[in-house]
């Protein structure tokens, strides 16, 4: 008996969808969402419901409440919209002009400035920046609020921090293959004089490894 009444709890029909904040687009909400009234609900129900609306890059917040009410299962749905870009601003890059680096960028105005754009503008910047051998940048960004209504000033910072040059190599476990034919081999090198730059390099590194 204690079971059929468990599984009752969990399919109950969805009677009614609220959205908030009120200002928030209920449609695309509830279409994003795939929930509608009537609908056997889920606690898998609700999880897929929040993939599809942050996944949508339409929200960087998503929450779903529910309440039973007699034989069914009102469900509330918060969420919050991120800002749209109104301009980008880049700051502290000496190694590269502005110029190069918002060619990597996906940055019109009103894109939507969600953390999954974020992440990947910083991403963008930062391999960039690897491919000059400057391991060690560090990429921020920052939204500023404007005048203009759920519009943002996105203001990405840079510290370039130095170019990454190699002092030493350390070979273990070669019992059967000489250190220095080793070493031979290896685009990486230790800095030798004025005739080696040592300046690190990532791909050649993965390279080294798989020999």
């Amino acid at each position: 008996m204690s079971y059929l009444l468990l599984l009752s709890l969990w399919a109950l029909p969805i009677g009614q969808i609220r959205v908030l904040p009120s200002d928030a687009n209920e449609d695309m909400v509830k279409s994003v969402s795939g929930l509608a009234t009537g609908f056997e609900y889920s606690d898998q129900v609700a999880s897929d419901a929040v993939r599809r609306l942050y996944t949508s890059g339409f929200y960087d917040y998503v929450a779903v409440d529910t309440s039973r009410i007699d034989s069914k299962v009102n469900v509330t749905i918060q969420v919050s919209e991120p800002p749209r870009l109104e301009k980008l601003e880049i700051a502290g890059n000496r190694r590269f002009k502005n110029s190069t680096l918002k060619k990597l960028l996906t940055a019109d105005s009103g894109t939507v400035l969600t953390a999954r754009q974020i992440f990947d503008w910083e991403k963008a910047i930062r391999n960039k920046y690897k491919e000059k051998r400057y391991l060690l940048v560090d990429v921020e960004t920052k939204l500023i609020p404007t005048d203009r209504e759920d519009y943002s000033i996105a203001q990405i910072r840079i510290e370039e921090g130095m170019g990454v040059r190699i002092r030493s190599i350390t070979l273990e476990g070669n019992e059967n293959v000489a250190e220095k034919k080793l070493k031979r081999k290896m685009k990486n090198r230790s800095k030798w004089f004025i005739l080696r730059s040592g300046r690190f390099d990532e791909k050649k590194f993965q390279g080294d490894i798989d020999k």
